[in-house]
């Protein structure tokens, strides 16, 4: 658990405020959602739903093969004054020099009668988020997969490991339109 405090002239106590394992996922989803958002332009200034501006920066390579696609995901996050609503009353100010980096790598093989998909990779760095007059950094450590046999299946992307000092395991679906190779007769 994450705890800021504050001391005020004449205190003794600190006040706290502690970070919740929900918020934490609340500042990271809305990060990864303007990641998203401007994956198709290759990055920019993206303006935040809740007021504030995010930097992207990135490129997606996609290799063809006879019976394989190969898509490769570099991007960096850097929030600049980027609100984010919690959705349990708490605002948070997100900020920081470096932002945090997602590389993936998506492999969709498809012999004839068979589907494979896998996605491998990593996010890592860190932001800052303030609330009020507490401010602390976020450090993002975290392994993203997938692993499916069905074509016609959503891509749940799972993360696993440590958010803001908590240790959590997420998973968001994402849509992807991908187009395989003609096959050769």
């Amino acid at each position: 658990m994450l705890i800021a405090g504050v001391v005020a002239c004449g205190d003794t106590e600190p006040e706290v405020f502690e970070l919740t394992d929900e918020q934490a996922v609340a500042m990271f989803t809305a990060m990864k959602g303007l990641e998203i958002a401007r994956e198709s332009k290759g990055g920019g200034v993206v303006q935040c739903p809740d007021g504030g501006e995010a930097e992207v920066v990135g490129m997606v390579d996609v290799e063809r093969f006879p019976i394989a696609v190969v898509v490769a995901r570099d991007y960096t996050v850097t929030p600049r004054g980027c609100a984010v609503d919690a959705g349990d009353g708490n605002r948070f100010m997100l900020g920081g020099e470096t932002g945090f980096r997602s590389m993936l790598r998506m492999t969709v093989n498809s012999p004839p009668g068979r589907y494979f998909l896998t996605v491998e990779g990593a996010m890592w760095g860190n932001f800052t988020w303030t609330s009020g007059d507490y401010r602390e950094e976020c450090v993002v450590d975290m392994r993203v997969s997938d692993h499916s046999t069905d074509p016609n299946a959503p891509v749940d992307v799972e993360y696993e490991g440590d958010l803001c000092g908590f240790d959590v395991e997420l998973a968001f679906t994402q849509e992807y339109t991908i187009t395989m190779p003609p096959r050769r007769r």
